[in-house]
């Protein structure tokens, strides 16, 4: 308020040193800007482990993971246990076993026995801070499943977001069909950005090679660029 007040005296009287002050509004909006983004974004964070856990949820998206594994994102929870400590916004569970056995379709609402826990933290100072990120994601609890989701309803859960997960899998299993093993995983790591589905040595040849940066988002708007670079110079290269 200040600092409006004296831009405003400043407009006014025509002093010298208005574009000085238009600097620092923008930096002091941009901190605001900040600061809301994370007022809206905030949801409910498990504080420590807990569990066993029942809850009911709806999937809002599924990731295939090395070995056999499945990671769920589920949303709309319900939890008594959890109301008492807040009921985060979304929690990501991880199915291992016989808890992975039953494939889940994406807007199910599953009812499902686990043990969470917060989003880690960075592992040395100055590292990837996870739980920074979960913050933004509105991601509250992970953990793992203990017992196989039960699925209570199919096709319960509608959205944008939620139509926009089934046609990321649907590509997924088109690639899929086609494409098997390591390389069918790097595939889909480039087209959708998941990338759990690829093996620890892939992933550690990858890095040696300087080549992880390739399997992450960014990775996918590099592939997608090169794609749209191939094709365009192929089309001109057909003029003549």
């Amino acid at each position: 308020v200040p600092l409006l007040l004296t831009l405003l005296y400043a407009l006014r009287r025509r002093v010298s040193f208005r574009p000085f002050l238009y600097a620092v509004l923008a930096f002091a909006l941009g901190f605001a800007a900040a600061d809301l983004r994370t007022e809206l974004v905030f949801s409910p964070v498990l504080s420590r482990a807990i569990g066993p856990v029942p809850l009911e949820a709806t999937v809002l998206a599924t990731e295939d993971m090395d070995g056999g594994g499945v990671r769920l994102l589920l949303g709309e929870i319900k939890a008594e246990r959890l109301e008492r400590v807040g009921i985060p916004h979304t929690i990501r569970l991880t199915l291992r076993g016989k808890t992975a056995i039953t494939p889940v379709a994406i807007g199910a609402r599953v009812r499902v026995l686990a043990n969470l826990m917060p989003p880690m933290e960075a592992s040395i100072p100055g590292g990837f801070d996870f739980r920074r990120q979960a913050y933004f994601d509105q991601l509250g609890a992970m953990g793992m499943a203990l017992t196989p989701p039960e699925v209570v309803a199919l096709g319960v859960g509608e959205g944008e977001g939620l139509q926009a997960e089934r046609w990321r899998e649907g590509v997924k299993q088109r690639v899929l069909e086609h494409i098997s093993g390591v390389e069918g995983a790097i595939a889909v790591a480039l087209m959708t950005g998941e990338r759990g589905a690829i093996d620890e040595k892939t992933n550690a040849d990858m890095r040696a090679a300087g080549t992880a940066h390739l399997l992450s988002i960014s990775g996918m708007h590099i592939g997608m660029v090169a794609g749209l670079v191939f094709v365009g110079l192929r089309m001109l290269m057909a003029l003549w």
